[in-house]
């Protein structure tokens, strides 16, 4: 049992120690919404499905540096 956490803790040290640090970059993604189903099912939101399209497609970008 002792081998098996000195071996265990030996990996989790080399694994720490080869570990990668991202200083900057930049993260890009889309969400997409339906939006016929975030209206609900109120009369008001039935008129106003067949005048809206199916879907929302939104962009964000998240940039981030050492700071």
């Amino acid at each position: 049992m002792k081998k098996l956490f000195c071996l265990l803790g030996m990996f989790s040290i080399l694994a720490f120690a080869n570990a990668q640090v991202v200083e900057n970059g930049e993260i890009v993604f889309e969400v997409k919404t339906n939006m016929k189903k975030t209206l609900g099912t109120s009369p008001w939101a039935e008129m106003m499905k067949d005048k809206l399209p199916n879907f929302k497609t939104a962009y964000y970008s998240y940039s981030f540096n050492k700071n």
